[in-house]
């Protein structure tokens, strides 16, 4: 039997929950995991590519890890303003 888990190469991949107010709500924004790497997520929270932001999580699903990076990353995206 085949795996259900993609055999690609872009791991870990990045999902950004957004809150698009009281008619939409929330919703997990997509992004191309091709192109979406922790450095791109940061840059486009810099730029404001995602309306209202409230939690990244990192999914790694060949190491079994799915966490919560809002920390982090947020971290990283003060430490681009402030430079």
């Amino acid at each position: 039997m085949p795996s259900i888990v993609p055999d690609y190469a872009g791991w870990p991949q990045y999902f950004v929950l957004c809150d698009y107010g009281p008619e939409h709500g929330l919703a997990w924004s997509e992004v191309d995991p091709a192109k979406a790497d922790r450095l791109t997520i940061v840059q486009w929270l810099v730029h404001g590519v995602f309306a209202d932001p409230m939690t990244v999580m990192e999914v790694d699903l060949p190491a079994g890890i799915c966490r919560d990076v809002t920390a982090e990353i947020m971290a990283e995206v003060e430490a681009r303003l402030a430079a």
